[in-house]
């Protein structure tokens, strides 16, 4: 199936703003949160994971059949 997602310039300059700053602010509470430097890797792996999940979803919730996503060909 291809589906088709269109968003405006200035609208996804907006959610990547919002959602970078966010993310950063994240980012930065899980190392006030953990002490051990693994922890800290681990809580911020996953807060990454989930974030860009959650980017991904806003993304195609804002904009159905707004902007085309093509695979890539590979060179033959």
């Amino acid at each position: 199936m291809n589906i088709k997602i269109i968003l405006d310039e200035q609208l996804l300059k907006y959610i990547f703003d919002v959602e970078s700053k966010k993310l950063v602010g994240i980012c930065m509470k899980r190392f006030e949160i953990h002490d051990n430097p693994e922890d800290q890797k681990k809580a911020i792996k996953e807060a990454l994971y989930e974030n860009l999940r959650g980017l991904l979803q806003i993304l195609i919730y804002n904009g159905k059949e707004n902007l085309l996503l093509t695979p890539k060909k590979e060179k033959e």
